[in-house]
């Protein structure tokens, strides 16, 4: 989930601590309505003061889904990012395995010790349809996920 580019992203833009990164993360929740949501740092490492429902979750996903550079960002298997000076340059290779089946065409992977395993797929059936999946505080996101999406394209049939 590249913590690190998450980290420097942060402080990038907020030009100071990953705490006013966090304080500018909590402002955005609040104008995007997500009313069961804190940030106490910028890559969302477990805290006291970190939480969101699956329902803020689920809202942040939509909200990405309307989003085509967020969504493109996230089809992405791997890739190159650089400062607009070229100074900076990060090279980044996803944790969603599932984005090589063919039928998730994006997604976002997390982890904590906390949280446990997380994860939120789009997805194409074969009618084309597009669903979102996710699993919140998995052992095995991906196989929860694969099971889920198994399930639904049995009940399209």
């Amino acid at each position: 989930s590249a913590n690190d580019a998450a980290q420097v992203l942060a402080e990038a833009v907020s030009e100071q601590s990953g705490r006013a990164a966090a304080a500018a993360m909590n402002e955005l929740a609040t104008e995007l309505g997500l009313r069961q949501t804190s940030y106490a740092n910028a890559v969302g490492f477990d805290s006291l003061q970190a939480y969101s429902s699956a329902y803020d979750v689920l809202r942040v996903v939509f909200e990405i889904r309307r989003t085509p550079w967020l969504r493109n960002l996230l089809s992405e298997s791997g890739g190159f990012v650089s400062s607009e000076n070229g100074k900076l340059k990060h090279y980044f290779k996803t944790t969603n395995k599932l984005l090589s089946t063919g039928y998730v065409t994006g997604g976002k992977t997390g982890y904590t010790e906390g949280a446990r395993g997380n994860l939120v797929v789009f997805a194409k059936n074969s009618f084309g349809d597009e669903l979102v999946v996710m699993v919140l505080g998995s052992e095995n996101r991906e196989r929860d996920i694969s099971l889920l999406l198994a399930k639904f394209a049995k009940s399209q049939k």
